[in-house]
């Protein structure tokens, strides 16, 4: 994998990171940057049935411990305008 590979990770927690990998190791623990985490929240309040909410949250550079990592997805679909093409020339084969 080329440095700078993004990725789709789906965690334990059930939240799903979009990210570039800058290193990993063989426990899955990754460095990533220009991390975008995603997960939805039911609210808890008056109303019985509310519906759940997407969130996100930006964040610059982050260590992700390998025993919260449940899937690895490399050069993912764009599924959205918010994912954003590999930089690669070559159509991404990180």
């Amino acid at each position: 994998m080329t440095s700078s590979c993004q990725v789709l990770i789906n965690c334990r927690n059930n939240r799903k990171i979009l990210a570039r990998v800058k290193a990993f190791d063989r426990h899955s623990n990754m460095v990533l940057e220009n991390v975008r985490e995603m997960w939805t929240e039911v609210p808890h309040g008056g109303k019985k049935k509310a519906k759940p909410v997407n969130k996100d949250r930006f964040i610059s550079k982050m260590f992700l411990r390998g025993d919260s990592v449940i899937l690895v997805l490399r050069n993912p679909k764009p599924l959205s305008p918010a994912i954003q093409s590999c930089p690669s020339q070559q159509g991404c084969f990180c």
